[in-house]
């Protein structure tokens, strides 16, 4: 997954592939937290529009648990982690996350989550490396084509789309 993010004008793009019930697929999901609204392309159909219900959480949501702090790495190439437990009970997923970032800087270094998504069991681990300060091409913020005229989904549409929810 390609992930960026600009806290200064609080909007968060993705893109990249997912993999579920030995099927794949890609997606693409830009959050507006001004706005409050998430747009979401999957497998290149139609854009879904859709009210981004929280608030931009800055490093962690204020629901999360601080679980404490550890150092990775030796020496010289060690930096110290922060390690928190996100509870999530939606319509869609519910379950556990735990995110560690750097104590300084807040800047994600990995992630698990375990529970179920509209009733089915699921486990996800996801790890980030090539960090970089700054946004090298702010387009990515940019509503693709397809999106300028849609729609708020309707329910039906929400539970067919995958509802992904990136922060």
């Amino acid at each position: 997954m390609k992930l960026s993010m600009d806290t200064n004008l609080k909007k968060v793009a993705a893109s990249g592939q997912w993999y579920y019930d030995q099927q794949q697929g890609t997606f693409q999901v830009l959050q507006d937290f001004k706005a409050g609204v998430q747009y979401q392309i999957t497998n290149g159909g139609p854009c879904v529009k859709s009210k981004l219900t929280q608030l931009w959480m800055g490093c962690m949501p204020k629901t999360s648990k601080f679980m404490g702090s550890a150092v990775v790495g030796l020496g010289d190439d060690s930096i110290k982690v922060n390690n928190w437990a996100i509870f999530m009970n939606s319509s869609s997923v519910m379950g556990t996350s735990y995110a560690q970032v750097t104590a300084k800087d807040c800047v994600p270094i990995g992630s698990s989550l375990q529970g179920s998504a509209k009733g089915v069991g699921m486990m996800s681990a996801q790890g980030v490396t090539n960090v970089s300060a700054g946004i090298k091409d702010p387009s990515v913020f940019s509503l693709p084509a397809s999106c300028q005229k849609a729609k708020e989904a309707d329910e039906k549409d929400k539970d067919s789309s995958m509802d992904i929810r990136l922060f």
